[in-house]
C-alpha cells in the first residue's frame, strides 16, 4: 500500500526508534509520518509544530514488510507499523518559495528612496550605523553643522520600547557632542509611545508600505 518513491502523508500506530547522532526510542502510538520527495521524513504526535523526530533530505526510504527504514549517512530512523488508519499518497506537491514582503530592510528602503519627503539638506544617510548600544536603523546625516538624524525603524507597530531604544541612541552622539534628533517611522504607534515621543523630544513620522 504505501509507496517509499512518492510524497506520501501516514496516520497510523506505530513506534520508531532512531540511531544516529544519538539513539531514541518513541514508545507505540498514533503519529503522523510526513514523506516528501526529497528523502525528508517527519514525524509528528498530536502538539507541537515541530516534529518528535526527523530525517533531513538526501534520506533513502526503504519498506520491509511492516517496517519504513529512512537512512542518511549514519543515521537510522525506523517505523515501526502496527495499524494504519489513514494513507494519502501525494502526486502534485508544489514547491514554491516563500517570498517575504514589508520587512524593515523595505521600510528602510523605501524611506531611503523618498528621503526628500522626510529630510532636506542630506549630506550622507547609513543604514544599521553602529553605536556602543547597537545599530542605529537609518542615520541621516545633514550637510549643516552635520545634524545627525536618529532614525529608529518598526516594521508594523512602535511601543514605548522604541522611544527609549531612539533615547539612547540621541544620548550617545550628545555626549560625542554631536547635534541631533530623534525619530520614530513606522505603520502606527501605540498611544503610550506617542505621549512619551511628545515629551522627551522625539519625532514620529507614519510611514506605511507602499503597495
Amino acid at each position: 500500500m504505501i509507496d517509499v518513491t512518492k510524497s506520501f502523508i501516514l496516520y497510523a500506530q506505530c513506534a520508531i526508534s532512531y540511531d544516529g547522532r544519538a539513539k531514541s526510542e518513541l514508545q507505540q502510538g498514533n503519529y503522523i509520518i510526513m514523506h516528501k520527495s526529497d528523502g525528508s521524513i517527519m514525524i509528528h504526535g498530536g502538539t507541537l509544530t515541530t516534529p518528535l523526530n526527523y530525517q533531513p533530505p538526501g534520506a533513502i526510504l526503504k519498506k520491509i514488510e511492516n517496517i519504513l527504514i529512512s537512512t542518511r549517512k549514519n543515521e537510522t530512523l525506523t517505523i515501526r507499523i502496527y495499524d494504519i488508519k489513514h494513507y494519502y499518497q501525494i502526486n502534485e506537491w508544489s514547491t514554491h518559495k516563500i517570498a517575504i514582503q514589508y520587512t524593515e530592510d523595505d521600510l528602510r528602503e523605501q524611506i531611503i528612496k523618498n528621503i526628500d519627503k522626510y529630510f532636506t539638506n542630506i549630506a550622507e544617510i547609513h543604514k544599521e550605523f553602529q553605536t556602543p548600544f547597537g545599530p542605529v536603523d537609518l542615520l541621516i546625516i545633514e550637510r549643516e553643522d552635520a545634524f545627525h538624524n536618529v532614525v529608529e525603524l518598526k516594521r508594523k507597530h512602535a511601543n514605548i520600547s522604541a522611544c527609549t531604544q531612539v533615547e539612547r541612541y540621541v544620548r550617545y552622539f550628545t555626549e560625542c557632542k554631536i547635534k541631533c534628533q530623534g525619530y520614530i517611522m513606522c505603520p502606527s504607534i501605540s498611544k503610550g509611545a506617542l505621549n512619551y515621543t511628545k515629551s522627551h523630544d522625539i519625532k514620529f513620522i507614519g510611514v506605511d508600505f507602499e503597495k
